[in-house]
């Protein structure tokens, strides 16, 4: 994967939600979100963007330090400088301790003819 320039979240927490802060994993170094929007709670929707302006090599969305956190979904928005894309995972957990790799490199554009 290339540069990225920022990346956006967009989080629907299902029946498990968390109440620390979320965390993103970028080459090795932990964000928090603080420019974000809403909460991570059980329920409730969060959102956030973070600038990275560097060279892609992991992304990961952290778990919490305790319990569990459910995920009823997920939308990460990467604009690597050109023309942004969006990705929708399906719903997932994260226990305490884990991480799921974000990293997902831009779909392959397909025409009808």
């Amino acid at each position: 994967m290339g540069r990225l320039e920022s990346i956006a979240l967009v989080v629907s927490t299902g029946e498990q939600g968390h109440s620390g802060p979320v965390v993103v994993e970028f080459n090795g170094f932990r964000f928090e979100c603080l420019d974000s929007a809403g909460r991570a709670a059980s329920g409730e929707r969060f959102s956030a963007k973070l600038p990275l302006r560097s060279v892609a090599h992991s992304l990961r969305l952290v778990g919490p330090e305790t319990g569990c956190w459910d995920l009823a979904s997920l939308e990460l928005t990467v604009d690597p400088g050109l023309e942004p894309y969006t990705v929708a995972f399906e719903p997932f957990s994260l226990a305490a301790g884990e991480v799921a790799d974000l990293l997902v490199e831009r779909p392959t554009p397909y025409f009808d003819v």
